[in-house]
């Protein structure tokens, strides 16, 4: 299985003020908004409000390969070259998708790379399909379900099924 990790950052007044300037400014709001007082999107001088919602940051084979903020999934460089049915792309998006719902509040949290593969193993690759192709190699199994080869292995450990010897 490859190295998954995710880590929650608060997202920095920097990447917040290149928001707002873009008119993209939105999701983040200060203890004030949260308690039921009147907004404060920041004064004069330019200060933010302090800020409650987090980032999720998803590491993908040691490298950072997408972030989930405010519903919004942005991959990085390396994940968005390669072809929409590369096999690891495809994985880190189903990852990417259980961190959005997690942070929209869809699916129970808290977040964490172990969790976000099982939930891309799952999706990508259904208990019953791959019951009925038991006998098939980890070879056959990535290039049909178009994931990663790795991943084959930990998906038949979640449901117990073994490889083949050819």
């Amino acid at each position: 299985m490859s190295s998954q990790q995710v880590a929650m950052a608060p997202v920095g007044h920097d990447r917040l003020r290149e928001e707002r300037r873009a008119g993209r400014y939105a999701g983040a709001v200060s203890t004030r908004e949260r308690q039921g007082h009147e907004s404060t999107a920041g004064d004069e001088r330019g200060l933010l409000p302090p800020l409650i919602y987090v980032a999720y940051a998803l590491h993908y084979d040691g490298r950072e390969a997408s972030v989930v903020e405010a519903g919004r999934i942005t991959y990085a460089d390396w994940i968005e070259v390669y072809e929409r049915d590369h096999p690891v792309r495809r994985f880190v998006e189903a990852m990417s998708l259980y961190l959005r719902d997690v942070d929209s509040g869809l699916l129970p949290g808290p977040a964490s790379g172990e969790t976000a593969g099982f939930y891309a193993r799952l999706l990508l690759m259904p208990a019953d399909e791959l019951r009925r192709r038991a006998g098939w190699s980890d070879v056959a199994l990535a290039e049909h379900f178009n994931v990663p080869l790795e991943e084959v292995a930990a998906r038949r450990a979640e449901i117990a099924l073994q490889p083949s010897s050819t």
